[in-house]
């Protein structure tokens, strides 16, 4: 393993007027040579190192900005700036939930050696001295973790940190880690705590997709609406309209009546000029429009009478939760002073909006790629790819992962 020379390298960087509350002694370059990491690049760093402000970074597929993520999460601990369960990571996928948990647990797990033993401080003069090379060198796995316990319990030992090796690991030290979670899980968790503030229960049952569509197809089925025999689609695709116009009617805030009133304003403005098959085509959508927000209107009754939610109805909860009562803004702002967004290009418009009400002006990280998102899917709008579009700060220019 290369080594590089940083016993005498200055604190990382901050913005000007944005600072932690104590210096951050330890790089991110220290700390990845200290694991047997590869030494992030000088972009990637600057992610790592970011002051506590809101920050967009732009990542393209094959940057690492998973491990980038993973090593910010690291340097924080590590510097002592926030509590491991001060952090907050979101992502769209229970899938990709469990991974980024599970890369930040093995980093935090690791460098958890060092501050056990009061090696922390002393991170940047091992690495300059090769100290942890045994450490490197063993193989992965048991043989790894066994020279590492014998080789730091040298070290501490050697320094005078006051070490014990007979300690047992506290319950704190055990339990507490930062929570990586769904976007839709973490709101359904803020509905379920304070339901009552908006009237809901609690116990609500969600939908899944598949459970959406069922509904949805059954309320379809018994409609007997004049023009709905008109609307030349199949039932497959009339029930995926009426599903996906009622996500982006919640979604949007979107009134029902404004919708229908101006997809006929529409389609009136465009009588003129239907002789163009494209041009009839749109206007006959947009005739259908009563037809599919009657349904729509349908649709929200029946889940009301079976008392079932979805996830845009929870993600829609939270943000009035958080928008109308600040004890819990700030409550939760308070337990995650730190929060990484993942696939911030893919996040609705109401995902957003419940974002920044909560997090405004804190110290949030989204990292995305506008070249990779999804529109249309759950909702998402272009917009939604720049920070301003849920009223956070953009500070100077994004920061980019390599």
């Amino acid at each position: 393993m290369n080594t590089t020379d940083v016993s005498n390298a200055a604190p990382p960087e901050t913005a000007a007027g944005s600072t932690w509350p104590t210096p951050s002694l330890i790089s991110a370059e220290v700390i990845a040579l200290a694991l047997g990491l590869p030494v992030p690049t000088e972009e990637q760093q600057r992610v790592i190192q970011a002051p506590p402000e809101p920050a967009l970074v732009v990542a393209g597929a094959g940057s690492g900005k998973t491990e980038t993520m993973s090593g910010r999460v690291v340097w924080l601990v590590a510097n002592g700036h926030v509590r491991a369960d001060e952090v907050l990571g979101l992502t769209f996928t229970r899938k990709a939930a469990g991974e980024l948990g599970e890369r930040i647990g093995t980093r935090l797990e690791t460098i958890g050696h060092f501050g056990r033993r009061g090696l922390l401080p002393h991170l940047p003069e091992l690495v300059a001295s090769d100290a942890l090379r045994r450490v490197h060198d063993a193989a992965p796995g048991a043989q790894r973790d066994t020279v590492r316990t014998q080789v730091l319990d040298a070290l501490a030992e050697r320094i005078g940190t006051g070490w014990d090796p007979r300690t047992p690991r506290s319950a704190e030290d055990l339990l507490i880690r930062p929570r990586v979670s769904t976007y839709n899980a973490f709101a359904d968790g803020i509905v379920r705590e304070h339901a009552a503030r908006i009237g809901r229960d609690p116990e609500a049952a969600m939908l899944s997709q598949s459970a959406s569509w069922l509904i949805a197809r059954a309320v379809v089925l018994r409609a007997e609406l004049p023009g709905l025999e008109d609307i030349d689609r199949a039932l497959g695709t009339v029930i995926d309209a009426v599903q996906r116009l009622a996500a982006e009617v919640l979604d949007h805030r979107a009134d029902l009546d404004a919708v229908e009133r101006i997809a006929v304003q529409q389609a009136a403005a465009f009588e003129p000029y239907r002789s163009n098959g494209a041009v009839d085509a749109a206007a006959l959508n947009l005739l259908s429009m009563p037809v599919l927000v009657a349904l729509v209107r349908d649709y929200i009754a029946e889940k009301e009478r079976r008392g079932v939610l979805d996830f845009a109805d929870q993600v829609g909860g939270a943000f009035d939760i958080v928008e109308s009562a600040p004890d819990v803004r700030a409550e939760l702002r308070e337990q995650h002073r730190v929060v990484l967004l993942d696939e911030y290009q893919d996040t609705s418009v109401i995902q957003t909006r419940f974002l920044a009400a909560l997090f405004r002006d804190s110290a949030v990280m989204a990292v995305g790629d506008p070249h990779q998102s999804i529109y249309g899917w759950r909702g998402r709008a272009p917009t939604t790819s720049t920070p301003s579009a849920g009223r956070s700060r953009r500070p100077g220019r994004p920061r980019r992962t390599a």
